[in-house]
């Protein structure tokens, strides 16, 4: 909506859902009257989602996809191992194996988890200088 159709409606004192929505909507008939479980579910896990797909027929395609809430600023339980075993694999290729620990979510975000990986990465160069050369 621009200014100019605002100032008009404003002079016109209309509402602006007037406009949209100027009738009730039909009753519904007599099949509505008999859902099932996963319906009744549905609507109450988001109601307005299922008001619109019944009524008016509109699918959302937000499909509950949440990610998991967490910010860690140590590494979970036996993370570490999966981190070493990184590092340990390809120690010639340092900075490819952080990005890796990273995207697989091993690691906390930013500073903390540069941090804890030149912690780890310690720990794995004085076990691998312990091993017996072969």
């Amino acid at each position: 909506m621009n200014i100019q159709e605002y100032i008009k409606l404003r002079k016109n004192k209309k509402i602006p859902s007037d406009i949209f929505i100027n009738e009730a909507l039909v009753p519904l008939d007599d099949s509505y009257k008999n859902i099932h479980l996963d319906e009744l579910i549905n609507f109450f896990k988001n109601p307005a989602r299922a008001f619109l797909k019944q009524r008016f027929a509109i699918q959302t395609f937000d499909n509950e996809i949440t990610l998991p809430i967490r910010e860690p600023f140590e590494l979970e339980s036996f993370k570490d191992r999966d981190v070493r075993s990184l590092i340990f694999e390809g120690i010639e290729e340092e900075d490819k194996n952080q990005l890796v620990a990273r995207a697989k979510g091993l690691l906390p975000y930013g500073e903390i988890g540069d941090e804890i990986y030149q912690k780890e990465v310690q720990i794995v160069e004085s076990f691998t200088i312990s091993l017996p050369q072969i």
